[in-house]
């Protein structure tokens, strides 16, 4: 008993040292798994207020209790996933340098990581925090979370929703990323677009593709959205977000991270892109990782059926640092 009572003693000292926080001898016996004592200290911490969102540029995605789960860019669209989740734990999002202004057009993932790291430490002061990106968003949460363990803090687990390492991925040929959108409309049915997309892909093939993105499955509906921004709002800041993204990714080369690393994966390609690598190519960069496939392609992930299953994964995910 005395061992027991010792090294008891010994995780709550490294548990308090390392996500600096003071933790009850008796949560313990509370919650004397892995999974629901992280859990339970997740509960404990207080969650932002409001005057802290809006001093740091943050956007309540779900309010909730305890640490947030801080998602990297593309707030608008990653928020029926936070309505969906079954977690009580708040959810804030963070907008990408890339989607509040031109005069970020050329930022890299890093200059975007860089820009919200500060933003995330001064919103959870204390203890490992939770991130959570969607494509490019995941991307400059992966560095988010670099900068966070450099300068002293943990990451509990980093959520990448269908985000890829620049060499797991790459661009179909122009011909075929046509054939695909057309492809596409065709079957969900829609001839007037088929046509614009034609005349469209003639012109400006990739801004085509672009367009698209808000008829393949997007829920982008005014109560989908935070608020203030409307459909066609969220349409522009799409097609803007994904240029400059496609722009940063192409010099970008992710460094290890030392965390645990859940990859929700569409299994589906997105129309004009090829994986080469399942995984994402994250399995030798993180420190650990684990992947889960959805039976969807990279646009349609928020939209139901798939939400649900979508909101499983993620609810999972956060339920504790390792099992």
């Amino acid at each position: 008993a005395g061992g027991t009572s010792l090294r008891a003693l010994e995780l709550l000292t490294r548990v308090e040292r390392e996500l600096r926080v003071s933790v009850s001898p008796g949560l313990l016996f509370e919650a004397p798994t892995p999974r629901r004592f992280a859990a339970a200290l997740a509960a404990g911490r207080p969650a932002p207020s409001a005057g802290d969102l809006d001093r740091h540029g943050a956007v309540l995605l779900r309010d909730g209790v305890g640490a947030p789960v801080f998602v990297t860019g593309l707030a608008y669209m990653v928020r029926p996933l936070a309505l969906a989740a079954a977690s009580r734990r708040p959810f804030v999002g963070l907008p990408l340098p890339t989607e509040t202004g031109p005069g970020m057009a050329a930022a890299s993932v890093e200059a975007m990581a860089a820009a919200l790291a500060p933003r995330v430490a001064a919103l959870q002061p204390e203890g490992a925090v939770a991130l959570l990106g969607y494509s490019i968003g995941g991307h400059v949460a992966w560095e988010v979370g670099r900068a966070l363990i450099s300068a002293g803090r943990g990451v509990e687990k980093l959520v990448l929703i269908d985000a890829y390492a620049p060499d797991s991925f790459r661009r179909a040929p122009e011909w075929r990323r046509g054939i695909d959108i057309l492809a596409s409309l065709r079957e969900a049915g829609t001839p007037a677009a088929v046509r614009r997309v034609r005349r469209s892909l003639r012109r400006r093939a990739r801004w085509a593709r672009m367009r698209l993105a808000a008829r393949l499955g997007l829920d982008l509906e005014p109560e989908s959205t935070t608020a203030g921004t409307d459909r066609r709002r969220a349409e522009a800041l799409f097609d803007a977000h994904l240029l400059r993204a496609l722009d940063a990714l192409a010099t970008w080369r992710p460094a290890p991270l030392d965390a645990p690393v859940v990859l929700v994966r569409a299994s589906r390609p997105m129309v004009g892109f090829e994986v080469l690598d399942p995984s994402g190519g994250w399995t030798s960069l993180a420190g650990s990782f684990r992947r889960v496939d959805l039976d969807c392609d990279h646009l349609a992930i928020f939209a139901e059926p798939n939400l649900a299953a979508l909101a499983a994964a993620v609810d999972a995910a956060l339920v504790g640092g390792s099992d």
